[in-house]
């Protein structure tokens, strides 16, 4: 495998991993506090879980992007306006479908603190979650990557 192919595997490896961490850890923070289960529960394997939904859903997201960017690697330069406008367009409209759809079959319901966008009975705090954690994921996992390239610093520094 050549250089570029190490550079996607490790991207890969690291988005996956990064966004993992980051949903599983919104979860686990924002669901007993906004949500009721109805039809599974909130234990750590149902965040587990859901996280790995989060997980695909960042991918299709990326891969979105990476279509209009015409380049697999997009986020590792300076992202155009039109990057951000459909990472962020694609997000609300994700994470807005997936929660309605969620309540219309008694999935979930909200608590009464989940606060709610104008107008509709979907919470701002899942929404808040992909317009948030998608692009910290991507900039978090360039960052790994990077170190990961980073040529190792000799010996005698580390004893400075």
């Amino acid at each position: 495998m050549g250089r570029e192919g190490t550079n996607v595997v490790r991207h890969a490896l690291a988005l996956t991993v990064v966004a993992f961490l980051l949903h599983f850890t919104w979860e686990n923070i924002q669901c007993p506090v906004f949500f009721e289960h109805g039809s599974y529960d909130a234990s750590l394997g149902s965040m587990a879980l859901a996280s790995l939904g989060d997980v695909g859903i960042t991918w299709v997201l990326y891969a979105a992007v990476a279509g209009v960017s015409r380049r697999w690697r997009w986020s590792a330069q300076g992202w155009s306006w039109r990057q951000w406008l459909t990472l962020m367009g694609l997000a609300l409209a994700t994470s807005w479908a997936i929660e309605a759809h969620a309540l219309a079959n008694h999935r979930w319901s909200y608590t009464a603190l989940a606060p709610l966008l104008p107008g509709t009975n979907v919470s701002v705090v899942p929404v808040l979650q992909l317009l948030a954690l998608t692009p910290l994921a991507f900039w978090l996992a360039d960052r790994v990557v990077r170190r990961l390239k980073a040529p190792p610093a000799a010996a005698s520094e580390h004893f400075r």
